[in-house]
């Protein structure tokens, strides 16, 4: 959580965070290891969050749906599908700007001599797009609910938007505008999050009748015992 943290509160060290993170999560032999799946957490997570740092989109997705991320617990293979959506999801919002000017806006640019304008082609999106489905195709039957659901809502989305891809490269228009669904889920993830202090908690008044952990494990353990599930 330390690695969020200081993505979330120091905007210069983003870009080396970034860096860091591809590191961490292109290296398959790191997820063998267990002590080390909250470090690969944080860095998929600021892998997503700051992918317009990202010097590589295609690699950092790939790196997120990787066979051997089967080997993580659901809670944090939760968060690399939903790090891959975000890089789906900048690098279609790029590719449809076809704009230099817009793109030059980015801090990646501003930081390297990284041409993101020649990156973001058909060819590269449609290589994108058909391996993140490739990807989570195996997951949408998974028995864990929650892995499934966000498999599902990214296969979903690319559903909605394969055709429009296939539509820009024949049109006329090099710069033809995304459709709703594309600027939507960017605005989505295009709010910045903060960070939360420690003791924000405390500064909150409790209600009257408000039910606390210690209340709620002791509501549990009685339930427990009354359904004979709770063995004395």
């Amino acid at each position: 959580h330390q690695l969020i943290d200081i993505g979330m509160r120091v905007k210069k060290a983003r870009l080396e965070l970034v860096r860091v993170s591809r590191v961490l999560l292109i290296d398959p032999a790191l997820l063998g290891n267990q002590f080390l799946h909250p470090i690969l957490s944080a860095a998929a997570w600021a892998s997503g969050e700051y992918v317009e740092f990202s010097k590589t989109p295609y690699e950092i997705a790939e790196a997120l749906l990787q066979p051997r991320t089967c080997l993580l617990f659901p809670s944090i293979r939760e968060i690399y599908i939903h790090s891959a959506f975000k890089v789906l999801v900048f690098s279609i919002r790029a590719y449809f700007s076809g704009s230099a000017q817009e793109l030059a806006s980015l801090p990646l640019v501003q930081e390297s001599s990284f041409s993101p304008v020649n990156s973001f082609t058909y060819k590269s999106i449609s290589s994108l797009v058909n391996m993140v489905e490739l990807g989570l195709c195996s997951l949408s039957g998974t028995l864990d609910v929650e892995v499934q659901e966000r498999a599902k809502n990214v296969l979903g989305f690319i559903g909605m938007i394969k055709h429009e891809i296939d539509e820009k490269v024949t049109s006329q228009d090099s710069e033809t505008k995304a459709s709703r669904a594309i600027v939507f889920m960017e605005d989505v993830f295009s709010e910045e999050l903060g960070p939360v202090s420690s003791n924000a908690q405390e500064q909150i008044p409790l209600q009257e009748g408000l039910e606390l952990k210690e209340n709620l494990e002791f509501n549990l353990f009685l339930f427990l015992r009354q359904n004979q599930l709770l063995c004395c």
